[in-house]
């Protein structure tokens, strides 16, 4: 039996897809258990603290209402709740599609090594007897 470079191939790109479906799921293990942090892609902004002015009671008044209810959303919606949801939420969509390539990979690595499967039979099955044709069979 001789080893073609399609099965060659083939069992790369198996392999290569095993190995990323591998990495995603122990990453995703570590991940929701806690042991490592999630990637960090959407970040907190910078707050920066206005410090107060004489200005006109109209805009003084505006000010203290913005603040107010900065303070009482604080309250409500802990700090880093929101960037913690879109860096876990970015995460599952990262590691579905990881999932889906592989899979995709690892698909086409088996293509390769079925279509070089069916050569060999084809030509095992042709050194043989001939199927009879069309006109003999009717």
């Amino acid at each position: 039996m001789t080893i073609s470079i399609k099965q060659i191939f083939g069992v790369v790109l198996i392999a290569i897809g095993l190995i990323l479906l591998y990495y995603d799921i122990s990453s995703s293990y570590y991940y929701f258990n806690a042991e490592k942090e999630f990637p960090q892609v959407f970040a907190e902004p910078v707050k920066q603290q206005a410090s107060p002015t004489g200005a006109s009671g109209s805009t003084d008044l505006q000010d203290q209402m913005s603040a107010i209810m900065g303070e009482q959303m604080g309250k409500l919606i802990p700090e880093n709740t929101v960037t913690g949801l879109l860096n876990v939420s970015s995460w599952i969509l990262f590691a579905t599609f990881l999932v889906y390539a592989a899979g995709k990979i690892i698909a086409i690595g088996s293509d390769f090594l079925k279509k070089d499967r069916e050569i060999i039979k084809i030509e095992k099955v042709g050194s043989g007897i001939e199927p009879p044709s069309p006109s003999q069979a009717m």
